[in-house]
């Protein structure tokens, strides 16, 4: 296992997927993509590709596909399964002129980072987008129980999020919040499709009776992981 200087992540070596979890993926990056209305032919930056597989997903779906990551190793990896890849934090990469994309995915980063570093990033990715365009994020769920898990399994996490938070980092930064939800639920796996769905159905009884309990009746997601859409719009004046 090695650390980075900055402790921006630990590498704990290599990491293989069973078919199993890249089906799973696949599930998973359908659903998210379908729900943020991120289509085939999309031009789409993704933030801390990781291992890459999201880029071959939307590559093989007809995206055009930039990713940004800050791990040497795994960027050399991507290097050498031909994607187009850049290496260092989302300051420190110059885009080509006229660069400009449609959305911006983010799997896993958003909670690495500070809110200063959040906000700088979100301004960042505003002169980044096209018109309308997308942002999305996933990340621990930092409104419910289910999600300290995620977020204290990991020594580089920085912030916990959720609606609430991305919706006023979002106005700071020129953005609307479309929706905050339950991460894409998957039913992939060796277990039975038909008891995933069942289990589904209860968590969100479960929702339900806690929206009654404590929030007046407003319901919170309290999934694990959080999915989260901001749309571009024009940025508040500077006072």
């Amino acid at each position: 296992m090695t650390e980075n200087q900055d402790v921006r992540y630990v590498d704990t070596g290599s990491f293989t997927r069973t078919d199993i979890e890249a089906e799973r993926m696949d599930e998973e990056f359908e659903i998210e993509m379908s729900r943020a209305g991120i289509g085939a032919g999309a031009r789409i930056l993704e933030l801390g590709y990781g291992h890459a597989h999201f880029l071959g997903w939307a590559t093989a779906r007809g995206c055009k596909v930039v990713g940004t990551e800050i791990n040497p190793a795994l960027h050399e990896a991507a290097l050498s399964a031909g994607y187009n890849v850049h290496l260092g934090t989302l300051d420190e990469i110059e885009f080509p002129p006229g660069t400009v994309f449609d959305a911006i995915v983010a799997f896993d980063v958003f909670e690495h980072l500070s809110i200063a570093e959040l906000k700088a990033t979100l301004t960042r990715l505003h002169d980044l987008l096209s018109d309308d365009g997308v942002v999305f994020g996933r990340f621990p769920n930092g409104g419910s129980p289910f999600g300290l898990a995620f977020m204290a399994g990991d020594i580089t996490h920085k912030t916990a999020l959720n609606g609430s938070a991305m919706e006023q980092l979002g106005a700071l930064t020129g953005f609307e919040l479309v929706y905050c939800r339950n991460a894409a639920r998957t039913v992939t796996g060796k277990r039975s499709k038909l008891l995933k769905r069942l289990a589904f159905r209860v968590c969100d009884l479960i929702e339900l009776a806690v929206a009654f309990l404590y929030f007046r009746g407003r319901r919170m997601p309290l999934d694990g992981d959080l999915a989260c859409v901001l749309r571009r719009v024009k940025r508040p004046a500077q006072s």
